[in-house]
């Protein structure tokens, strides 16, 4: 006897294909748009937007902020490492596969204790810019701490690290989990008439879905915490340095 709703039917995969295959299409079209608008920039123009995504960029999980140098054209290698060093950052040439990573100075790319989550020249630096000695005292006036302190940022980062790396796990086991829930949705067809083979694959499957669906949660949640607990301290930095960059361009307009 077979379970109820007739002949074994594929269209749960057919939709998930089709799916796929919408999200990838969205992707690829957001990718050459982007691009797109980049190449018709002036050279000058790219410059300073290549400039303002390291300044502003977070670095990923192994502390690189990863740049695509497709699109920035005209803008040679030398030239982009001229404007990482200029905002503190140096060029990882191996393992880059066509890419441009750029670490901040100090750092250690890849290593756990060295991983960098606020990008950005040292506190220290910036401090030198009165600009930025304003923006973080209105921080301190208003939110109760100091973006330019090191002990405050090293906690953030620390913390932010942590929450990225409990992210990540739930990330890993969500997408584990939907994994085998596909499977056991295969079998579970495969097993059609059979009831007691049946019943068990449904019963993973539904298992392996909630505890998918959970991880997901969890990953999101985590994430946003590590935003609000802890970005906060990290985008009032990225604020003072923006205050010093604004400040150094003043300077060279009348020049």
């Amino acid at each position: 006897m077979a379970p109820p709703g007739g002949q074994n039917s594929p269209a749960f995969l057919q939709w998930t294909a089709v799916g796929f295959g919408l999200w990838l299409l969205f992707a690829v079209v957001a990718t050459w748009e982007s691009r797109r608008r980049k190449k018709k920039l002036p050279v000058e123009q790219r410059v300073d937007v290549l400039r303002e995504e390291l300044r502003t960029g977070t670095p990923n999980a192994r502390g690189h902020i990863r740049v695509d140098p497709v699109g920035y054209p005209g803008i040679s290698v030398s030239q982009a490492e001229d404007v990482a060093r200029e905002e503190g950052f140096l060029r990882q040439s191996q393992g880059a596969k066509g890419q441009w990573l750029f670490y901040r100075v100090g750092t250690q790319p890849g290593s756990s204790t060295g991983i960098d989550v606020r990008g950005g020249p040292a506190p220290e630096v910036v401090r030198e810019s009165a600009a930025a000695r304003r923006v973080a005292e209105e921080f301190r006036t208003q939110d109760g701490f100091d973006p330019l302190d090191e002990t405050t940022l090293a906690t953030a980062e620390k913390e932010l690290r942590t929450a990225r790396a409990r992210s990540d796990r739930a990330t890993v086991r969500c997408a584990l989990a939907l994994l085998g829930w596909v499977f056991a949705e295969i079998l579970a067809r495969f097993a059609w008439g059979e009831w007691p083979l049946y019943a068990a694959f449904q019963i993973c499957a539904a298992t392996l879905l909630i505890v998918g669906v959970r991880m997901l949660i969890r990953a999101r949640r985590l994430r946003a915490e590590g935003r609000r607990k802890d970005g906060v301290v990290l985008a009032a930095y990225r604020d003072t340095v923006a205050a010093q960059a604004d400040e150094k361009k003043s300077r060279r307009e009348p020049e």
